[in-house]
């Protein structure tokens, strides 16, 4: 295979898997997270090498939002990663986002429609930088750091 054709194979299968759960506690005072705590949302679908949400993703994101709402003092920074393998799937030059930031910021964008309020949130994309190790599953991640409770 060359590197085309391995390139749209991954395009193709291309997905983030997204968990996120936040335990309350019995007085719904705080979820039973910690500062500093990364969660990997399960769930989270994008189109192949794009930055564009699938719709099989909004579950997931409702999820986040209603955890948001309901932990008023809950602060994140949303966290993308990417499986590269040595191949590039964009064209990054010092003035473009990359694939993890953009993919990050749509969920940023996205809670911030919702209603949330952006001093809660942030995002950064980390590229390939961080890979689990468990292959290309795996690293294809958005992971949710609580930076504040």
């Amino acid at each position: 295979m060359d590197a085309e054709q391995i390139n749209s194979l991954l395009a193709k299968y291309r997905h983030i898997d997204i968990v996120f759960n936040v335990k309350e506690g019995k007085h719904n005072a705080s979820p039973s997270v910690q500062k500093g705590e990364k969660l990997i949302l399960n769930g989270i679908l994008f189109k192949g090498g794009e930055d564009i949400l699938l719709e099989e993703s909004m579950p997931t994101l409702k999820t986040l939002y209603n955890e948001l709402i309901k932990n008023p003092n809950l602060i994140i920074q949303i966290q993308g990663h990417i499986y590269d393998a040595y191949f590039t799937f964009t064209d990054v030059s010092a003035n473009e986002m990359t694939l993890s930031a953009r993919r990050a910021k749509r969920i940023f964008d996205y809670l911030l429609f919702k209603g949330v309020d952006g001093s809660r949130l942030s995002y950064i994309g980390f590229e390939d930088q961080f890979p689990i190790g468990k292959g290309p599953k795996f690293d294809r991640r958005v992971e949710v750091e609580i930076i504040a409770i």
